[in-house]
């Protein structure tokens, strides 16, 4: 495993991942760090940020992964009514 940037990284679904990073880079200072688009070139399969030394990562919603029964729990603020947010955590030994 790589050293430890930070134990909680928080994980952005929203509807334009590329505005929302701009949007943070001028609002709150972010620094972009790196990002992946997707194969259609529209939409980002991951980015991440720094905002005042803390790690970000933003991506695109992506309707077409979510389970066929409609019971996924993430996707974007509209889609769910509600946060958005995924909590990562890194621990020395996932076993």
């Amino acid at each position: 495993m790589a050293e430890v940037v930070q134990v909680v990284t928080p994980h952005l679904v929203v509807n334009d991942a590329a505005g929302a990073l701009e949007f943070y880079k001028k609002g709150l200072g972010a620094v972009e760090v790196m990002r992946l688009p997707a194969q259609d070139g529209k939409r980002l399969m991951h980015s991440e940020i720094h905002v005042n030394g803390a790690r970000i990562f933003v991506v695109d919603d992506f309707p077409e992964m979510r389970a066929k029964d409609g019971a996924s729990n993430w996707g974007t603020p509209q889609m769910l009514g509600g946060t958005t947010v995924t909590i990562h955590i890194e621990v020395a030994n996932c076993d």
